[in-house]
């Protein structure tokens, strides 16, 4: 069977961020023994793999995370912010 993509001459597109790059994520760990949970909310170069800002709660119980959580997204927010530069 011929390979339909091994004949296409198109150029290769430009990279959608300019290096270096910054992954902004936010993550819950839920502690099902304790009945905790903790928010983290991380920035990392995914390029060379380098931890650029971290910042994590403190654990509250489950039936009282929301609190935290707009914590955390607000955090969230804040280190997506510092990660734009400006356009």
């Amino acid at each position: 069977m011929r390979n339909p993509w091994k004949e296409v001459n198109t150029g290769v597109e430009t990279p959608l961020f300019n290096l270096p790059a910054a992954a902004v994520t936010m993550q819950a760990l839920v502690d099902h023994d304790n009945g905790t949970v903790v928010f983290g909310v991380q920035t990392l170069d995914p390029i060379g793999d380098h931890l650029i800002a971290l910042w994590c709660s403190s654990p509250v119980p489950l039936e009282k995370y929301l609190k935290a959580m707009h914590e955390a997204h607000r955090e969230y927010l804040n280190q997506l912010w510092d990660a734009t530069g400006p356009f």
